[in-house]
């Protein structure tokens, strides 16, 4: 609840700034807090179009990215396989093209995830063994750690148990 005090606050200052850019970095901050937090579900999509048309409109590539990969996010607890898939493949792309490892190593793991969900468990494994290494060198534990739990989940699915039981 504080970081989505503090985002739209920020959202405030950028509007009253004219800033863009930081209006569509906090819109789509906001909206993954309201995710995770899975508060407010349904303020996400105003929040994230919002993000991808000023993103647009300024050519701000990480802001597109973003509303591609948190937009990924809610489309797959929606279990709308195919388009959070696009979504998926979509910000991975975006993030590799500005060279953004944070943000590649998460959308990764969100096409990972997606593809686990299909049942292409061989698929899956890929993106996870990516987004973990991009998250371990840039030191980002937290990344890792969901990576290693999910890589497990692929991993045993693929009834390599042994291996699964190191990864978690």
């Amino acid at each position: 609840s504080r970081a989505c005090v503090l985002y739209e606050e920020s959202l405030t200052m950028h509007r009253e700034l004219g800033n863009k850019r930081g209006i569509a970095h906090s819109l789509a901050q906001l909206a993954q807090v309201l995710f995770v937090s899975q508060a407010d579900l349904a303020r996400m999509s105003p929040l994230l179009e919002e993000c991808l048309v000023i993103s647009r409109e300024v050519g701000y590539k990480e802001g597109i990215a973003a509303y591609y990969c948190i937009s990924g996010q809610l489309t797959l607890s929606q279990r709308d396989l195919a388009i959070a898939r696009s979504l998926a493949e979509k910000s991975v792309a975006l993030y590799r093209e500005m060279g953004h490892r944070h943000g590649t190593a998460n959308s990764l793991a969100l096409l990972g995830k997606v593809l686990a969900i299909e049942g292409d468990y061989a698929a899956a494994q890929t993106p996870f063994e990516q987004s973990l290494t991009i998250s371990c060198e840039l030191g980002e534990l937290w990344v890792a750690a969901v990576c290693l739990m999910e890589l497990g989940e692929v991993v045993a699915a693929r009834r390599q148990l042994a291996w699964a039981a190191q990864l978690w």
